[in-house]
């Protein structure tokens, strides 16, 4: 298996070099399975986890630390016998190398580091939580403290004699470094200890997108689509080009699951057509782009609230898809003040009222209202607490609460009765509230510029 050095330069928040780094990569793609891999499989931490986790820090005023693990990969066993030619400018007499740990470049190479940390962090006490493979927590005295894993970047969240505590137990095993708590992920995150609240944003991200597509200048929008706007697969004027679309909605995408919310519905949709994207896409596609030249200081703020309590949304677009008639189904769940998980996609199955399509829209957002109800039965020591569902249609919330069996719902696939299990065993509570005060709505559609302002802003997205 033949190597080669990977060279970069790290950067700070301000794009200012801060170190160059040397690596060297194994050429994995040329790996046999079954004879040099078997599982690669290796967790990552959830971006919702990571936004309850600094909620639930800044509620109760824990310390927060960010930590960095040098070479982590070099520090997983491997189980398969592996040989690999010697890196250009080194010269071992013709021999080969057989590696007894992970590099970089091997397709096991982050289940190796993985299985190596958890057993590590076993032997000190710590426990896989069932939430999330990646958050990790340890109970002592009464206290927990939680350590969050994306590959070889964690976040230690607990008492500060705890968080010491763990960094040394941690730096006895691996090369550790401390970074505080400045820039998790490419996200920039803030603290207020005295007004207890975290806020979390992707200014330099924004930047760097609008910079590399050339629209750092360009005229801003007030809305990140225009209202009653139908796109279609079908039509004339076909990109020549459709790499440079699938480009930005893709940096898109990342942007609208860290920290934008407020983009979830029509970067969804923009994505649908990656396959074949249009004129009319690409142009929808800068309207979003002078949108983020508005609001690139966005940022959701967490804590200050006094109480840590999901508060969830749901709702549908019927028949929002002109082209296969599906619905689109959107839900947003609030802890301490701000979003902390959202989801806008195109139901599986095309829906024949407006009920119906908000009742499996309501399925979709139970089964994420049940995960978060676990995670923070993880962090709040106690009983999983009852997780309330709003919705804005009266016939989907009787169907939800009663059996009912009538025309308009008999043929439901049995799927989506999920949700009515759940507020049966009392795991769940739907309640109503006025379309008005749906902050789901703006995950279904594009709304005016004064509902999607408000809805944005009681989501806790605000300008830093």
């Amino acid at each position: 298996m033949r190597s080669k050095w990977f060279l970069k330069r790290k950067r700070t928040q301000e794009s200012l070099i801060e170190r160059y780094k040397a690596r060297l990569v194994v050429k994995g793609f040329t790996q046999t399975k079954g004879v040099d891999y078997n599982e690669v499989f290796a967790p990552v931490a959830r971006h919702a986890t990571l936004r309850a986790l600094l909620a639930v820090a800044a509620e109760k005023d824990l310390e927060v630390e960010q930590i960095d693990v040098k070479t982590a990969f070099l520090n997983g066993p491997l189980d398969e016998e592996i040989y690999m030619q010697p890196p250009e400018g080194c010269d071992f007499g013709g021999k080969v190398l057989r590696l007894h740990k992970a590099l970089d470049g091997l397709k096991q190479a982050a289940r190796a580091w993985h299985e190596k940390l958890k057993a590590v962090l076993g032997e000190h006490g710590f426990r896989m939580t069932q939430a999330d493979a990646s958050l990790f927590e340890l109970e002592r005295e009464g206290r927990r403290s939680y350590l969050l894993v994306y590959v070889d970047d964690g976040l230690i969240v607990g008492s500060k004699a705890d968080v010491n505590d763990i960094i040394s137990m941690l730096e006895s095993s691996f090369d550790i470094r401390r970074l505080g708590l400045a820039y998790f992920l490419g996200m920039e995150i803030l603290r207020d200890r005295q007004a207890r609240t975290v806020t979390v944003s992707q200014r330099t991200y924004v930047r760097e997108i609008l910079k590399r597509t050339g629209m750092a200048n360009a005229q801003t929008k007030s809305i990140p689509l225009e209202v009653n706007c139908k796109l279609s697969k079908h039509g004339e004027d076909l990109l020549e080009d459709s790499s440079k679309y699938a480009e930005v909605v893709g940096m898109l995408l990342y942007l609208t699951g860290c920290t934008r919310p407020d983009l979830a519905y029509t970067v969804g949709l923009l994505a649908r057509f990656m396959a074949r994207p249009r004129k009319a896409h690409w142009s929808r596609v800068k309207w979003v782009l002078q949108y983020l030249q508005k609001t690139a200081s966005y940022a959701l703020k967490y804590g200050g609230t006094g109480e840590l309590q999901i508060e969830g949304y749901s709702d549908a677009d019927f028949a929002a898809d002109p082209d296969e008639r599906r619905s689109t189904g959107g839900y947003v769940f609030k802890l301490s003040g701000g979003a902390v998980s959202w989801g806008s996609k195109v139901l599986p199955t095309v829906a024949t009222s407006t009920m119906e399509a908000e009742y499996m829209a309501s399925a979709q957002a139970a089964k994420e209202a049940l995960w978060l109800r676990k995670l923070l039965t993880s962090f709040e020591q106690g009983q999983a607490q009852e997780v309330t569902i709003n919705l804005d249609n009266q016939g989907a919330l009787a169907l939800v609460r009663n059996p009912t069996s009538h025309q308009c719902a008999k043929h439901i696939d049995v799927c989506h009765h999920f949700v009515r299990e759940r507020v049966a065993r009392g795991e769940l509570r739907v309640e109503y509230v006025p379309t008005a005060d749906m902050l789901a709505d703006m995950l279904t559609k594009a709304l005016p510029r004064p509902r999607h302002d408000a809805h944005s802003e009681a989501l806790g997205l605000r300008a830093v």
